[in-house]
């Protein structure tokens, strides 16, 4: 190819010549090429797919792309053979007037015009940066199963022949240029923007000259790569460089001084390691060079001798250099089998970063993730803890899909994710505990062999499974690969007995309660400290199996799977006795979930109450993934010696219905006891995809006894029965949430019999620097001649009783450790909580509450160029009609507005905010309290959230 960039037009114009030999034992009487830019056109198959999904940012009409072929002619051995040609899609094809026959060869000759979309997915512009890949016309893979002429999807990548390339790239001077292959006429700029590593990289960059280029001159560079199957390249007139070599391997580094700082040095010595630890692990590299490019984007993409990256993450690296491996030499079909190349170098990824940096597979020492405080204090999953729990999540929610789905046959991008990507590399990290290090070390560097610069596929990689491991593997690849079974293994129970020899024998029953088989391997605690580890291997079609060894001291605990290697979906009932606690401080933020046990999470309390005094406690959170929860807290009142706690417990249903969850809670705190029972349930689109819906079923019991503790419940018993119904969207730049609930109190279960219907509306989106939100509620209730307690009613001024009941420092007015700021004036009452009517300009009124109400709030806001700190400042609107007996209101309009501020500050964790808000302006006086005034800039409340949500 020769091709030639004009940055003004943003176009490529391209010649071709590809000499295609048929290799195939068939005769062949047609061909056929990509041309995949032309998918990022309305109406594309790619388009449709993202309309079908709703792909945030999908395919922008303002910015289309499309190749143009200008001219096209195909040669037989005895000439022209056709200049007639067909586009549908991405495809082009063409017929063969003279079939080509087993070993003929056909000479393509063609030019063609490529316009260049603002980048969106893999390639593109950005600035002056260009990203070049799926750019030109690429042959199709003709193999056993035919022409793979399948068009450009939403979800999935590609399929490229082998062959080599002499690509020759004209553009602007001014441009630094990185590609497939080596260089093998002209200059790419390397030598002129070179990066002095001897010194530190803001000096070099200041100390650099800056080298004027004529604007009308050009950089012609030719690129040479063999046994490839795709050419990309990329371009920027700030791309600096950075030279590198492992065993003979040139490595390249181009990178945007804007990241310099963090690029500088770490990415050459990154890629060294990966080409390392990949042809150790695998098999040689057979390519000369590997270049590391700077992409304009975050993630990264690979190409054949070449990765762009977004940011110098030493797991990307090692990923994307990856990848070179699997699907740059082993050429799988990534559209049909995405799992050989994303499963494996997703493995192989977390293996290094592992074997790097144990336990955890993080480099904690050059994170910059977490702060030195975080490094110090929290408790870390490793990665593959983090990748199992995903991939339970997601096989227990009812999405799971077979690993060997079609890319484009999955429903959305998640789910593709996880089949591709996670899925399946737990699944080789089964295997390799299946079949032992040793041999699937062996086996995997066989398949390496036998199949590099080649087309491998399922039943390639399988075969070579068997054969060096000597086992027929059906059991296990079938399981994985082309059902949704799981695995779940339990020790039913163990006994011992005493030899004569002093040994113990040792009978453990282990029940399968799933539908994967697995050897396991079976970990025995012995009295003197020591450990003996023996193996199950009579597992294949047994659901229960009792499995007799010799040990030779007394035993004491016996665990299955103890290197938690099968993807069990609970461990809690691997091993005998209580399951293991990881004792650790709650800290903000910190997400710790060990797979092998509980995680019991504990932090003080301290909390204040005019009744009690101070109030010291303890906050106690028992958590295993998301199968259970159990929350505690107690507090004592110094003053008072009164105990006040709660519980809450909920556990997964999934076996029995995916993503249904029970739940119960009770509790005795100030001034009021209650319980509740409820069943959760959540589905959506896709797995992940909006909408997001979520239906509760459940009843609530609370009662008040009446004491001066609360001032937000009325003194006696309310049985409420619910059903309650959400769907929400977060459609990139907007979305929104809809909630719907009925409510029941029926007569005899309390002291107050009556009926409620609520809806409410919240939308939020961003545009041209603004944020804006919305709400809307409606709320009709219909009581008996008790009329509504008043933590039942609609709030006037901010969220219902029981939001504020939920949080300790406001169940009293002088919960917030009494801070009075006059007189019967506690900072309490300035407090404001989103929710019921809203008008939070009304705080003074002592309004009791309503029945009935039709409201909305509308707030504006921008960002505040702050330092520091992440601030904000809004205009809100809050109006409403309102009907309450008590308070005398009978369809009212009530309005309020005024302006806010909130700022945010992440602490230790721990995402901080404070909100202040001013309503300034009411549109009544009438019925107010004496001192009220419509106009009043003294007017505060504050929250601790960053604004509607």
């Amino acid at each position: 190819m020769e091709v030639h960039l004009d940055p003004d037009q943003h176009l490529l114009k391209g010649e071709s010549t590809i000499t295609y030999a048929n290799n195939s034992p068939d005769t062949l009487d047609s061909i056929y090429l990509h041309l995949y830019p032309n998918a990022f056109q309305e109406g594309s198959v790619k388009y449709r797919e993202f309309q079908r999904v709703r792909f945030a940012g999908g395919i922008s009409q303002d910015n289309p792309s499309y190749i143009e072929v200008l001219d096209f002619e195909i040669a037989g051995e005895n000439g022209l053979l056709s200049s007639d040609f067909k586009i549908d899609d991405s495809i082009l094809s063409a017929t063969l007037p003279q079939p080509a026959a087993p070993g003929d060869t056909l000479v393509v000759t063609l030019s063609w015009e490529h316009k260049i979309r603002e980048r969106a997915g893999r390639m593109g512009y950005s600035g002056e940066q260009y990203d070049m890949a799926q750019w030109y016309p690429k042959m199709v893979v003709y193999d056993d199963k035919g022409w793979h002429n399948v068009p450009f999807h939403a979800i999935g990548e590609f399929y490229g022949e082998f062959g080599d390339y002499d690509v020759t790239i004209g553009i602007p001077e001014k441009y630094i240029v990185g590609a497939t292959g080596v260089v093998v006429q002209g200059d790419p700029g390397w030598t002129s923007v070179s990066v002095d590593t001897a010194m530190e990289f803001s000096e070099w960059l200041a100390s650099r000259d800056t080298v004027e280029r004529d604007s009308a001159a050009r950089r012609i560079v030719t690129f040479h790569g063999e046994d490839i199957h795709d050419f990309a390249w990329i371009a920027s007139p700030t791309f600096v460089y950075e030279p590198g070599e492992w065993n003979g391997i040139d490595v390249h580094v181009l990178y945007n001084a804007s990241v310099g700082e963090k690029w500088t040095r770490v990415v050459r010595e990154r890629s060294e390691r990966a080409l390392e630890w990949l042809s150790t692990r695998f098999g040689p590299y057979p390519y000369p060079q590997v270049t590391v490019t700077h992409a304009m984007r975050g993630g990264g993409m690979e190409y054949p001798m070449l990765v762009m990256n977004g940011t110098e993450s030493e797991g990307l690296i090692v990923h994307e250099i990856g990848h070179i491996w699997f699907y740059g030499i082993l050429g799988n079909n990534e559209v049909d089998e995405p799992w050989l190349d994303e499963g494996f170098t997703t493995f192989q990824t977390r293996w290094y970063l592992e074997d790097r940096y144990p336990p955890y597979g993080l480099d904690l020492e050059s994170s910059s993730r977490y702060n030195d405080f975080q490094k110090r204090f929290w408790s870390f999953n490793s990665i593959s803890e983090r990748s199992q729990w995903s991939v339970i999540r997601f096989m227990t929610s009812g999405h799971d899909r077979p690993i060997a789905t079609k890319s484009y046959h999955s429903p959305g991008y998640n789910v593709y994710r996880q089949n591709a990507y996670t899925k399946p590399s737990l699944m080789l990290q089964s295997l390799r505990s299946a079949l032992g290090e040793e041999v699937f070390d062996e086996a995997m560097k066989t398949y390496y062999a036998r199949w590099k610069l080649k087309h491998p596929n399922e039943k390639r990689f399988r075969d070579t499974m068997e054969e060096v491991s000597g086992q027929d593997l059906d059991w296990f690849f079938d399981s994985w690969l082309h059902s949704t079974f799981q695995c779940d293994y339990a020790l039913k129970g163990w006994k011992k007995k005493r030899l004569e020899d002093g040994s113990y024998e040792v009978t453990a029953t282990i029940v399968n309660r799933a539908n994967m088989f697995y050897p396991l391997e079976i970990d025995v605690a012995l009295a003197n400290g020591d450990t003996f580890r023996t193996r199950w291997t009579d597992y294949l079609w047994r659901w229960k199996d009792e499995v007799t060894f010799a040990v030779p001291s007394r035993p004491e605990r016996i665990v299955l799977d103890p290197d938690n290697e099968t993807l069990d979906m609970n461990l809690l009932n691997n091993s005998s006795g209580l399951p293991p606690y990881r004792v650790v401080f709650n800290w903000p933020g910190m997400a710790f979930s060990p797979r092998d046990g509980y995680a019991l999470k504990w932090n003080p309390l301290l909390w204040y109450h005019k009744n009690d005094g101070l109030k010291p406690g303890l906050s106690l959170l028992r958590t295993y993934g998301h199968w259970t929860r159990l929350e505690m807290s107690l507090t004592a009142g110094v003053k008072s010696k009164r105990v006040h706690g709660k519980a809450h417990y909920s556990k997964s249903l999934s076996f029995f219905l995916p993503s249904l969850t029970f739940s119960a809670s009770g509790y005795s705190l100030e001034g009021v006891r209650g319980a509740g029972l409820d069943l959760d349930y959540r589905w959506n689109r896709y797995y992940g995809y909006p909408p997001h819906h979520t239906a509760h079923f459940g009843l609530y019991v609370t009662d008040a006894d009446g004491t001066d503790y609360t001032d937000l419940y009325e003194s006696g018993t309310v049985t409420v029965f619910y059903g309650k119904y959400a769907a929400r969207a977060d459609l990139g730049q907007f979305g929104g949430i809809l909630n719907l609930g009925v409510f029941s109190a029926p007569g005899g279960l309390g002291d107050w019999t009556f009926a409620r219907l609520v809806s409410d509306l919240e939308l939020r989106g961003r545009a041209s620097g603004f944020s804006f939100a919305g709400r809307f509620i409606a709320g009709y209730s219909l009581a008996n001649s008790g009329g509504l307690p008043v933590q039942e009613k609609f709030t006037v001024h901010g969220a219902g009783s029981g939001d504020y009941f939920s949080k300790p420092y406001l169940r009293h007015s002088s919960s917030m450790y009494n801070i009075e700021l006059g007189e019967n004036d506690f900072l309490r009452n300035h407090f404001h909580l989103y929710g019921d009517a809203n008008l939070r300009g009304y705080y003074e009124h002592g309004f009791e509450g309503a029945e009935n109400l039709v409201a909305a709030t509308a707030e504006l806001s921008r960002s505040l160029p702050i330092p520091v700190l992440n601030s904000s400042a809004r205009l809100f609107f809050d109006g409403g009609w309102l009907w309450s007996e008590v308070d005398n209101l009978d369809g009212q309009l009530l309005t309020d507005s005024g302006f806010g501020f909130t700022l945010r500050k992440r602490v230790i964790g721990a995402d901080l905010k404070f909100r202040i808000d001013f309503p300034f302006w009411l549109n009544t006086e009438a019925d107010a309290p004496e001192g009220i005034r419509k106009i009043d800039f003294s007017r505060w409340v504050f929250g601790f959230d960053a604004g509607l949500p």
